[in-house]
């Protein structure tokens, strides 16, 4: 009978909790070192693990949290097909819980915070940081058109190439341009000369 009657009383009970106004500030304290910072290029700033040498620290330090509960509902989705005892019982849980939420709602909040900062704070701060090393802790990644995979082909990009076809093309600009100014000078004095014999008787 105690089986029956526990089978006769099983339900499906829906909560729903009405909210305004919810808000969730985190601080979080990251340290870098300055001076090692400034060395790392700045096309490797995308990449935390690329600087890691320079963050000193990452810890979660305060959790804030901000929410009104503007009603809390409990229900029975197939009410007529549930047990009088469920739907009294359900609907007796939520005025209790309505009128604990009138009298009592602006001590949650607070209870709330506290429960953060005592207990969520620390275990958050240590998955963040469990999650930082292991990011910094992979590799910097070669430079776009630099991959060499691990030193098993040419890269796309040679730097000493590069440097040397400026290095060439700024000689060659520089030539042309000192042969452009000797073909002019030596046409200004031409045309000087010819100017100057046909002045003579």
């Amino acid at each position: 009978v105690g089986g029956a009657l526990a089978r006769s009383l099983g339900s499906t009970i829906d909560l729903n909790v009405s909210v305004d106004r919810a808000a969730l500030e985190a601080a979080v304290y990251v340290g870098v070192d300055a001076q090692s910072f400034r060395s790392v290029p700045t096309w490797n700033y995308v990449h935390p693990q690329c600087f890691a040498s320079s963050i000193t620290g990452v810890e979660l330090i305060d959790l804030v949290m901000g929410v009104d509960v503007t009603d809390i509902s409990l229900g029975v989705p197939e009410l007529a097909a549930s047990p009088p005892l469920i739907a009294g019982g359900v609907q007796i849980t939520q005025d209790i819980v309505r009128s604990l939420l009138a009298s009592y709602g602006d001590a949650a909040m607070p209870i709330l915070q506290g429960f953060l900062r005592s207990d969520v704070v620390s275990k958050a701060s240590s998955h963040i940081q469990n999650k930082a090393s292991e990011k910094l802790s992979k590799e910097c990644p070669e430079p776009m058109g630099r991959e060499t995979d691990h030193h098993t082909r040419k890269p796309m990009i040679d730097e000493g190439l590069g440097r040397r076809f400026i290095g060439t093309a700024t000689g060659i600009l520089f030539l042309t341009a000192a042969v452009a100014a000797s073909v002019a000078a030596a046409a200004s004095l031409g045309r000087r000369y010819r100017l100057m014999s046909s002045r003579e008787p």
